[in-house]
């Protein structure tokens, strides 16, 4: 079996930097066609979109490091350590790309989200007016920084939820008959 531990890293910050960049796509896709984020099926439509890019890049990040750098064999515990890191440097590298999508690229965004928020709550009867006023607050002081800031718990949460969850399907234990297999053939 080769080095997990030289291996794990660079295979890691590979895919999670993959990850980053696809959701980023799709973050400036999303944006370049006016894609309306608060319809009912379209948020979640593009909530199974997400969850599947995340869960492509987790697979193949431990199918990779199973198959190509510890010949065929992957414990539960180093997958998931692996996508614990991939999710880390992707939850990074994606907070930074959304800071300087925020703030350069974009920057009229995070107000229009808010005036889209906003008017969809006072549209609703059955919103009262506190939640109302607690969410303009919210969205007053809302800066690209702080943005990204409040992301972090939700993207932590989401990254160990499904490294344990995918780590499980891509754990493979060695071949127990290989050994035998191989001093029967010598012999």
């Amino acid at each position: 079996m080769k080095n997990y531990q030289s291996n794990m890293l660079p295979n890691a910050a590979l895919f999670g930097l993959y990850w980053a960049l696809a959701s980023f796509i799709l973050t400036l896709l999303y944006w370049v066609f006016d894609i309306n984020l608060f319809s009912v099926g379209m948020s979640v439509f593009l909530g199974l979109i997400n969850i599947g890019v995340m869960i492509l890049f987790l697979w193949l990040s431990n199918k990779t490091l199973r198959d190509k750098y510890l010949d065929g064999v992957l414990t539960y515990g180093q997958g998931f350590l692996n996508l614990l890191v991939t999710g880390l440097v992707s939850m990074v590298v994606g907070g930074v790309l959304m800071y300087i999508f925020y703030k350069f690229i974009a920057p009229d965004y995070l107000p229009k989200m808010g005036e889209k928020i906003m008017a969809m709550l006072q549209s609703n009867p059955n919103v009262p007016m506190e939640a109302i006023e607690k969410t303009q607050a919210k969205f007053a002081n809302m800066t690209p920084e702080n943005s990204v800031i409040k992301s972090i718990p939700g993207s932590l949460g989401f990254i160990i939820a499904f490294s344990l969850i995918v780590s499980a399907f891509t754990k493979k234990k060695p071949d127990i008959f290989a050994a035998e297999n191989t001093t029967e053939e010598e012999n």
